[in-house]
């Protein structure tokens, strides 16, 4: 029990990554890889930071925005610890930084910026 809870403490920043597209393509997966299975009770959240933090997709639930069905992620990311997130139809607006963190109550345990470059 105290190990689990020295866990929820420890912050992971994992390196930016950029990910280049052509304009066109269906679909670009923004990349975000967890070494590990993560508790169910956590909350994993997709924003914008250069968009005023809007939120592109929350799991264990969707959100509603004007990213309504162009984002997904694979099924059950927690158990697999693959949190990438495929956005659809990707468009010259669509560049810009991603932020990825995943939150365990009030704890934040996990983030990582990915940059889409879209030409």
């Amino acid at each position: 029990m105290v190990l689990q809870q020295l866990l929820v403490l420890v912050l992971l920043e994992l390196p930016s990554e950029t990910v280049e597209i052509r304009e066109g393509v269906k679909s670009v997966l923004l990349p975000l890889k967890a070494n590990k299975c993560l508790p169910r009770d956590v909350r994993v959240e997709w924003t914008r930071p250069d968009q005023r933090n809007i939120r592109i997709h929350v799991c264990p639930e969707e959100q509603k925005n004007i990213y309504e069905g162009r984002t997904k992620m694979k099924a059950d990311p927690l158990r697999n610890g693959d949190l990438s997130l495929t956005l659809k139809t990707p468009q010259l607006e669509d560049c810009g930084v991603y932020k990825c963190v995943v939150y365990r109550g009030g704890d934040l345990l996990l983030q990582k910026a990915v940059t889409l470059r879209v030409k």
